[in-house]
């Protein structure tokens, strides 16, 4: 594992960011502009969409482009004239294999464009056999490691942002359940990952890297109903279950049944501490360590609340 990033490439290569539309892509163009030397394309499949959402991009230079990974036709121009490309990997996980399919997609025609470096966001423990989510991610590393391109695969933990979706509704009934049972995993914001992505995509990269991006302290469910509590002033308490439990009482509460098998699998990778890894790259990209779970937890009380 490499933390050193080397400086011959050129400050000014042509940057594209993929999904430029999504919450962390869009975050990190927003970060890039000013900061990035070079020019700046942003990606997406409906580029008109974006410019009604951020419509301060265009002004400040940043090119937006029609890149439709399900369309390989429209990849080519997509990816002309592109040095560097950060591939975000897509949201398409409740077909099995179309998110796969997609990035396979993306990675051909940015090899055949002659891009010559992508930064892949793919999941910790992405080669880890038994989980649900990571198929895809192992598969576009290893078509990454097989192709000519040179590559940075960044292996991003869970998001902190995560612990929102189940701890309003945990706190409503005075309960969390969870199937992670007493394993770890290191959170990490969507903020601090954006802010992090910036900073390595304005260090140029060369050769070929394996990352892994995390938070700096790694929790049990235990530990975060306890920290849940605190910041909302609400008693809960963790009940632990069974992945098949755990996904039935998902479905239950309204969760779509492929949803609920995705975050059950999960959190059977909890148990298995898949997630407890701590890097310290945040940091050095950061310059700062990330933000904790304690001071997220309580900078979103209002959304735990639900007010």
């Amino acid at each position: 594992k490499s933390y050193h990033f080397y400086r011959e490439s050129p400050l000014n290569e042509t940057l594209l960011i993929t999904g430029a539309a999504g919450r962390l892509a869009r975050r990190i163009i927003h970060l890039l502009v000013g900061r990035y030397a070079g020019p700046l394309i942003a990606a997406t499949r409906s580029p008109g969409n974006l410019t009604d959402d951020l419509p301060d991009l265009a002004a400040h230079g940043v090119e937006l482009r029609a890149a439709d990974f399900d369309d390989p036709a429209s990849l080519p121009g997509a990816f002309q004239g592109v040095n560097c490309m950060l591939l975000v990997s897509t949201d398409a996980v409740r077909q099995p294999g179309r998110r796969w399919q997609q990035q396979r997609t993306a990675v051909e025609a940015a090899q055949a464009a002659g891009v010559r470096h992508v930064v892949y966001t793919s999941l910790s423990s992405a080669r880890q056999a038994g989980l649900l989510i990571t198929a895809d991610h192992a598969k576009t590393e290893a078509l990454l490691e097989q192709s000519r391109l040179e590559y940075t695969l960044l292996r991003i933990n869970v998001y902190t942002d995560m612990l929102l979706l189940n701890l309003p509704g945990a706190l409503r009934s005075g309960e969390l359940l969870s199937a992670a049972g007493e394993g770890r995993t290191a959170y990490i914001s969507r903020e601090d990952c954006a802010q992090a992505i910036a900073a390595l995509l304005s260090t140029p990269l060369k050769g070929r890297h394996l990352l892994n991006l995390t938070g700096a302290e790694a929790l049990t469910m235990s530990e975060v109903a306890i920290l849940a509590s605190r910041a909302t002033g609400q008693p809960l308490a963790h009940r632990a279950v069974t992945s098949p439990k755990l996904e039935a009482a998902l479905v239950r509460a309204g969760t779509p049944p492929w949803r609920a098998a995705i975050f059950a699998n999960m959190d059977g990778g909890r148990a298995a501490n898949f997630f407890a890894e701590i890097s310290p790259l945040a940091d050095r990209l950061l310059g700062r360590s990330p933000e904790s779970v304690a001071d997220f937890l309580t900078a979103h009380r209002g959304v735990l609340l639900g007010e």
